[in-house]
């Protein structure tokens, strides 16, 4: 065979090795890339979907436990102003109102949903404040009629919870509303007696139930009644119906200046804090 021959034989060949080699397929790289890049779009297609159900989950979950908080506060209201035997309690605390409350219908649902293995539908009434003529307070006045501000709290599934407040009062009461005590009208700073003369002093307090009042010799620490100033002939009088009385004997001496101190309480809003005073300085010439 003619060398001719054989490189015309060579060439007639080539196009077929190109063919076998475009039908080998793809290499061993190139398939574990698509892999990993089909890995990557089906996780961030999964975490998307999965995120999509919980949002939705927990959207469901506090539509529900609105619904529910709105039914407590309707249904406490209810019972505890309008019912036959209202559950209106002075000071009450969380354990003092037990509103009854039928969850059947919520936690039915869950059944409905295949979902009777996570936790059911539950509220409860966890804060009581009192109101005190200004604003709602932690503390109570024995006795108080005045409103009542309840928070709840309401849990469901799969961990979520909400809570709202609504107010409360006492409809069948119809006694008087305590109110703080008040020294009105303002007690001048300073009187002026003449010796040999009577002269009484007025001093009124305002508030519901009527204030006590305590007179005091030396302010500011208030520790010293003023029965010990019963020799200067200046002594304290309380009329009992929150309002007192200074008054100058006409043998009182001379003096520049003797002060007293009245102080108000009637227990309203916080028994353990002291009522307004005023200080008087008396003078007599």
């Amino acid at each position: 065979m003619t060398s001719s021959n054989l490189s015309v034989r060579q060439g007639a060949r080539r196009p077929k090795r190109g063919r076998l080699s475009r039908d080998a397929g793809d290499t061993l790289i190139e398939v574990l890339l698509a892999l990993v890049v089909f890995g990557i779009a089906t996780t961030a297609l999964f975490s998307a979907l999965t995120a999509s159900v919980q949002s939705s989950v927990t959207h469901r979950s506090q539509a529900s436990l609105q619904a529910l908080l709105g039914t407590y506060a309707g249904t406490a209201t209810s019972q505890i102003e309008f019912s036959t035997k209202p559950l209106y309690t002075s000071c009450a605390t969380p354990q003092t109102y037990r509103v009854r409350l039928n969850l059947t219908e919520y936690n039915r649902q869950l059944a409905v949903l295949n979902a009777a293995s996570v936790d059911p539908y539950i509220v409860e009434l966890t804060k009581i404040q009192y109101w005190n003529g200004t604003s709602y307070s932690n503390s109570c006045q024995k006795g108080s009629q005045l409103p009542q501000l309840i928070t709840v709290l309401a849990v469901g599934p799969h961990h979520a919870k909400a809570s709202s407040v609504f107010s409360v009062q006492n409809l069948v009461y119809n006694g008087p509303v305590p109110v703080a005590v008040a020294q009105t009208p303002a007690a001048p700073a300073s009187v002026t007696a003449t010796k040999g003369q009577l002269k009484i002093i007025s001093i009124p307090f305002t508030g519901t139930p009527a204030p006590v009042l305590t007179c005091f010799d030396d302010p500011p620490t208030n520790s010293v009644p003023c029965s010990s100033k019963n020799d200067d002939r200046i002594s304290f009088v309380d009329n009992g119906k929150g309002t007192g009385f200074l008054v100058v004997s006409s043998l009182a001496t001379a003096n520049p200046g003797v002060s007293f101190t009245i102080r108000g309480t009637n227990g309203y809003p916080d028994p353990t804090v002291p009522g307004p005073s005023v200080t008087v300085k008396v003078v007599v010439q």
